[in-house]
């Protein structure tokens, strides 16, 4: 099975630091604020997402002053994440630390202008109350850890074909009174003995399966990628494009929907081609309208996920059952097969299928008959014979 890191959005309660500032520094924040407040309001209009590095270039753009991580802090401790929040997007060294507004019933949304101004009205009273107590600090979240999921082609309790018999080592005490020159060759058999297993026919079907084996769990990928996408919206705006798929199946996505280990294009498209084979009842596939080429996946009103990843799961119990037959097939044909002598030098007849004994056929009496019968028609003819030859010619 194959490795996975799904969408996360991770948000935490960031831990409260209570500090003192000086006069010159809680003057910085206010205008910090009111400049975060309007640049998050402006990307959200423009359907941006609001990440903190660009952010803060556009706060410190606009208000002049330099946004650092405590000043951040400080303003977020001070509004409280009922105001402005904070989530982190995906997890490891891609992740993502997004920045958006809340609105006063805390839901999800941009406040209006009559909003900002009541806003900023709000942290100047806040902020003058906590620079006589001391100012609050929200810490940022830590980066997340990446999410792993076992999907991966490797099976440890697959098994494996069996060695040659020249392929194998020899045991710890059997090459010790052999020189350097015969060591040497022993080894150089060895050596060809694997090469030679490696092209048999044996191996070669051991690599197709295991070759099918990995297209499985990369379709199972797909499939969780695909469940993720198709969750961001309902009905018939659930839908998601094979650029998407490709882009997180190769760890490029920007949404940080990415497998651990990074797959090839024409793999992605293979593992596609056999989970939309295995799908129809999820969903469908479409044709862009102004460019043919492209493809889109739209999850069918009445489809269900579990029965595609069932017939995925099928599938790869039935190679991994096709891989042992031939393993075990392959080490039946490894053993053994000549059949213990007799003491004498001679095979037992009985235990060795491969000697045909063939048995006396026995006489008919029919031959004797005939044979009695043309004995006697022989002495019968034998006066005829004497008469014809004594017999004198006419004159």
């Amino acid at each position: 099975m194959k490795e996975v890191q799904s969408l996360v959005a991770i948000k935490e309660e960031p831990s409260k630091v209570t500090e003192e500032m000086t006069s010159d520094e809680c003057d910085v924040l206010t205008p910090i604020f009111v400049g975060l407040d309007f640049v998050l309001r402006l990307l959200a209009a423009r359907g941006v997402k609001a990440f903190h590095a660009a952010v803060k270039a556009d706060v410190e753009a606009i208000t002049s002053r330099e946004m650092s991580d405590h000043r951040f802090e400080r303003v977020l401790g001070l509004v409280g994440h009922n105001v402005v929040d904070i989530r982190w997007l995906g997890a490891g060294k891609d992740a993502k630390l997004e920045v958006f507004q809340r609105a006063a019933d805390g839901s999800e949304r941009s406040p209006t202008v009559e909003e900002l101004r009541e806003r900023k009205e709000t942290f100047k009273v806040a902020l003058a109350a906590a620079s006589k107590t001391g100012i609050p600090r929200h810490t940022l979240p830590p980066r997340p850890i990446p999410v792993k999921v076992t999907l991966s082609t490797r099976n440890p309790g697959l098994p494996s074909l069996p060695e040659p018999v020249a392929a194998a080592r020899p045991a710890e005490g059997e090459t010790k009174d052999l020189s350097i020159v015969q060591r040497k060759q022993g080894l150089l058999e060895r050596v060809r003995a694997r090469q030679a297993a490696g092209k048999s026919v044996e191996a070669k079907e051991y690599q197709e399966f295991s070759r099918r084996i990995g297209v499985c769990d990369n379709a199972m990928t797909a499939h969780s990628l695909l469940q993720s996408l198709f969750a961001r919206a309902e009905g018939k705006f659930s839908a998601a494009s094979e650029v998407e798929v490709v882009r997180g199946m190769s760890s490029t996505s920007s949404l940080a929907m990415q497998s651990m280990r990074k797959l090839s294009k024409p793999d992605t498209l293979e593992a596609l081609e056999l989970l939309t084979s295995r799908a129809s009842g999820w969903f469908s596939v479409e044709t862009g309208v102004h460019n043919p080429d492209a493809k889109f996946f739209r999850r069918q009103p009445q489809g269900k996920a579990a029965d595609a990843l069932a017939a995925l799961q099928a599938e790869r119990t039935d190679l991994e059952n096709q891989v042992r037959a031939l393993c075990e097939l392959t080490k039946r044909l490894a053993q053994p097969t000549s059949q213990p002598a007799l003491a004498d030098g001679m095979v037992d007849v009985a235990e060795s299928p491969a000697v045909v004994m063939e048995q006396a056929r026995p006489l008919r009496k029919r031959s004797h008959t005939v044979e009695a019968k043309s004995d006697t028609a022989s002495v019968a003819m034998q006066p005829f014979r004497k008469r014809l030859r004594t017999k004198t010619p006419p004159s």
